[in-house]
């Protein structure tokens, strides 16, 4: 919610709260259908889409409040995201999310989207896989009022653990976490920032089930579905906010 100077017109004010607001808005017109309703037609990054705010006034000031649609959020998210060519070698393009962690609306749409989903489901404890897994993970799992496990590489956890190895293009790899993290039969979400081939995170599904969990789905933030890496679920389901190309 923002307050206004009074003396604002309509064009005024709506050009006003798209400069302060979160919502990253760059056009707008307004139109009125009563004192109370304004629809905001806005153009973000070329497409353009409707915004649905309200106008209202408490003493003596004018307030204008707005939210966006999940699409909306979608789309902010997938513009945060740098696409770097040739890294970490010739012929690959690496989604860079150190760009979405930067803006605070992306990175708090990725949150808030996947709280939104998974709120109902009865989740006990969020997973993480190393590395972007946990910066995802952590906030989310804040979010759901659950527990935070870390799914780490070997030799990065200080307790006894148990691990899962995995297989590479060109060797192996073990992704590991700590014996009394889950309790069996616990409802546990697997995040993670991108599936690609999918390895990793079928290492981790495995790891999870190894120690009783039940694996209720996984989450990404990005998927390259060229690589098809859910077909490596064994048949868990895998939310994603957004798709990208990749190879």
């Amino acid at each position: 919610m923002f307050s206004l100077p009074l003396h604002l017109d309509v064009h005024d004010a709506f050009v006003h709260f798209h400069r302060i607001g979160r919502e990253r808005i760059f056009h707008s017109t307004a139109s009125f259908d009563s004192e109370a309703e304004a629809t905001s037609r806005k153009e973000v990054g070329g497409a353009p889409s409707d915004l649905t705010c309200t106008l209202f006034i408490s003493e003596g000031e004018l307030f204008l409040a707005g939210r966006m649609d999940e699409e909306e959020k979608k789309q902010v998210i997938a513009r945060s995201i740098r696409g770097i060519p040739d890294f970490p070698k010739r012929g690959i393009l690496f989604w860079d999310i150190t760009t979405l962690m930067l803006d605070v609306d992306a990175f708090r749409h990725c949150i808030d989207l996947f709280a939104q989903r998974y709120r109902p489901h009865g989740i006990h404890a969020v997973a993480g896989l190393e590395a972007r897994g946990l910066m995802f993970g952590a906030p989310l799992a804040i979010a759901l009022g659950c527990g935070f496990v870390p799914i780490r590489k070997p030799n990065k956890l200080p307790g006894e653990t148990v691990g899962q190895a995995y297989d590479l293009e060109y060797g192996t790899d073990r992704v590991e976490m700590h014996v009394d993290a889950i309790q069996p039969g616990q409802n546990v979400l697997l995040v993670d920032d991108l599936i690609a081939t999918g390895g990793t995170m079928a290492a981790g599904i495995r790891l999870l089930e190894h120690v009783g969990a039940n694996v209720h789905e996984c989450a990404c933030v990005i998927e390259l579905p060229e690589l098809k890496g859910r077909e490596k679920l064994q048949g868990k389901p895998l939310y994603v906010l957004i798709e990208k190309e990749g190879l």
